[in-house]
């Protein structure tokens, strides 16, 4: 057994998901050494603070999505999370969302504009592919259709440019 007077308090926060252990420490921890104190910082200072205490905001990466899914204490359903990859604070939902109604990121003096849509986004959209659903066709994904057009692009480039290359002189008056 370790003698009491070798054990000193961590200096580093850990974060929630790590630090749990498993059903046999229900009820015996403390919520304030589980939800750290807000004491009125900016996210600006939050950010600058990061760099000394890497767990005073929770790191949001799959890695740590995935354990706060799996924690079987607490059931986290949203955590704000610094970003260290956009040095930005966010808002991670870890259950899905079903929208029934009309999603809207960001504002726009044009919404009026367009009568049927659900979902609106004003910006740039990052996505890894668009798929058209429309009854008794197959159609391909959006993706699929600029491969196609880009590869007919590039063989149209190819034949115009192997018709400008011609430099046959020929007579047009014998």
């Amino acid at each position: 057994m370790i003698p009491s007077r070798n054990i000193k308090p961590v200096k580093v926060n850990i974060p929630v998901a790590a630090a749990m252990g498993g059903p046999s420490i229900l009820g015996r921890i403390k919520l304030k050494n589980i939800y750290q104190n807000w004491s009125g910082e900016s996210f600006k200072d939050i950010v600058n603070k990061h760099e000394n205490n890497p767990f005073s905001l929770r790191i949001g990466l799959p890695q740590m999505d995935r354990q706060m899914k799996e924690d079987r204490i607490f059931l986290f359903t949203k955590y704000l999370a610094y970003n260290p990859i956009t040095k930005e604070i966010e808002k991670r939902e870890l259950i899905p969302l079903r929208n029934v109604e009309k999603v809207y990121i960001g504002q726009s003096p044009e919404e009026h504009l367009y009568k049927d849509y659900r979902l609106f986004v004003d910006g740039t959209m990052v996505v890894e592919d668009i798929k058209f659903k429309q009854p008794n066709s197959d159609i391909p994904s959006l993706v699929e259709k600029l491969r196609d057009l880009e590869q007919k692009v590039q063989i149209l480039q190819f034949q115009i440019q192997k018709l400008t290359t011609v430099t046959e002189n020929k007579a047009i008056y014998k």
